[in-house]
């Protein structure tokens, strides 16, 4: 039975990318799933033509993911994570407070 619970959270939670403005239209179709597409890189560099009906939440994120991708540009990012890495940072993680059963 708890399977099934945990099952249903985790849909739930990979799905909830579908439902939100970024994850449809023209947005979309611009960045891709991967976000490897150049229209990811104009949002980067500050120069993407955002749509006209674009939320203008999702608008104001994106535009701050280029400023702090302009203030932390020099900086070293690590890019590999560890297994412990992964336990230890699983370890910590409250999932209580988004899901209630």
């Amino acid at each position: 039975m708890e399977e099934v619970v945990v099952a249903d959270m985790l849909t739930d939670r990979f799905q909830d990318a579908h439902r939100c403005p970024i994850g449809e239209g023209q947005l979309l179709e611009d960045l891709g799933y991967l976000a490897d597409t150049p229209a990811a890189q104009e949002i980067i560099n500050g120069t993407y033509n955002f749509p006209e009906n674009m939320c203008k939440y999702t608008r104001l994120l994106l535009e701050e993911a280029s400023h702090i991708f302009h203030e932390c540009a020099g900086e070293t990012i690590k890019t590999h994570v560890s297994s412990e890495d992964f336990r230890s940072w699983w370890s910590t993680a409250n999932e209580k407070n988004r899901y209630t059963t």
